[in-house]
């Protein structure tokens, strides 16, 4: 299930493409915003399964650390 509520700046295809780069790569979450045009904040709520981006069947936090 996707929480997609409101105006969400990301769709499902990006919160799961994100989300395997959060946890399959040394990537920083700032480099990952930056691919993604974003600020990091929105990948830190993405890191941390919060509000719309949260996607069922994944653990959340996605990555230990930044």
């Amino acid at each position: 299930k996707f929480k997609n509520s409101g105006n969400p700046r990301f769709s499902k295809k990006d919160v799961i493409e994100i989300s395997d780069l959060i946890a399959n790569t040394n990537l920083s979450l700032r480099e990952i915003a930056r691919r993604y045009n974003c600020q990091k904040t929105l990948i830190v709520n993405i890191k941390n399964g919060s509000n719309r981006y949260r996607i069922e069947g994944y653990k959340y936090p996605l990555r230990a650390n930044n």
